[in-house]
Parts: structure tokens; sequence; C-alpha cells
């Protein structure tokens, strides 16, 4: 990979990372754009986990391919609210970095993670 490419995953990939989306109980669609997964662990009721991700390349020619995928956000939320987000990890310019970002779906996005925050974290 080049400096000045973006990395891409494969949801499989995803899967390594600190918040796998195949280990969270919750999906929903952010602004048809994003795939935000969440889940509240059975054994810490007042905690959650999240991953947002961003499908950027489909391939039907040739079969086979894997679908690849953008890291938006992924973090945790303790009882107090969420105390760690990576924002764009695979950032080819380090995390936190974004080109042309989408801001009406990440608005959307945040809005919902307090969503949850405040449904799920009770000390905020």
């Amino acid at each position: 990979m080049s400096e000045d490419e973006q990395k891409y995953y494969t949801f499989e990939e995803i899967q390594g990372e600190d918040f796998p989306p195949s280990k969270m109980s919750n999906h929903e669609k952010i602004n048809g754009v994003y795939d935000l997964y969440w889940h509240v662990p059975d054994d810490h009721e007042s905690m959650f986990h999240f991953c947002c991700i961003n499908l950027v390349r489909q391939y039907t020619y040739p079969k086979g391919l894997p679908d690849e995928y953008e890291v938006i956000a992924q973090g945790v939320a303790y009882h107090d609210g969420i105390r760690h987000i990576r924002l764009f990890p695979g950032s080819n310019c380090g995390s936190g970095y974004d080109c042309y970002p989408d801001l009406d779906s990440m608005r959307i996005l945040f809005s919902r993670l307090l969503e949850i925050e405040k449904q799920v974290c009770p000390n905020i």
C-alpha cells in the first residue's frame, strides 16, 4: 500500500479489531450509508461497544473477491458515557483524518451514539 492509499478491510479483517462487528448484537443503517454495530455485554449492562463501517468497494467481477469496508469509528462506552473512540483508524494520514467526510451521515451517527449512550449509561 502506498502512502496515498486509504486502508480498506474485508468484513473478516474487521473481526480482528478491538470491537469486531461479528460479536455485536445490534446492527442499524445510518443515513443509508454507514452500518453501525453495537453491543451491550451480558455481564456489563451499563456499557456498550460500537463499530461503524462504510462499504466502499463491492465486487461483482471477478467473482469471489470480498467486499471492502472503511472503518468510520469504533469505541466503547462505560457507565459514565463514551470513554474511547477512534475515528478513521485506517486513514492514510493517521487516525482521525478523513478526506471529504460525509458530515450529514456523521451527524446522524453521533446523534444515534448519543441516544444509545443515554439509554445504556446510567451516569451521564
